[in-house]
């Protein structure tokens, strides 16, 4: 049960994270409009 839980939490992160660093390279992409 407790690796259950852990393995929950670490999923919960690894999203977060996903989703971090698809606002950053969204943020990058807007705040460079001349490249790419």
């Amino acid at each position: 049960m407790i690796r259950q839980d852990l393995n929950e939490r670490v999923d919960v992160v690894r999203q977060r994270q996903a989703l971090k660093s698809a606002m950053i390279n969204t943020l990058a992409d807007q705040s460079v409009p001349g490249e790419g």
